[in-house]
């Protein structure tokens, strides 16, 4: 995973698995890359049944 701060103060951060996030704070950023890869968890066990 790659992550970059901007001068603004944003972080983005790049997962391969689930794409690009940005926020305010790294915690932030991270978390929406953790919500990111549960939604896709969820989605491959509903094709799944």
């Amino acid at each position: 995973m790659i992550a970059i701060w901007t001068n603004a103060g944003t972080i983005i951060v790049f997962d391969p698995e689930v794409g690009t996030a940005s926020g305010r704070s790294e915690h932030e950023a991270w978390k929406e890359i953790e919500r990111r890869k549960a939604m896709k968890q969820e989605r491959r066990a509903v094709l799944q049944c």
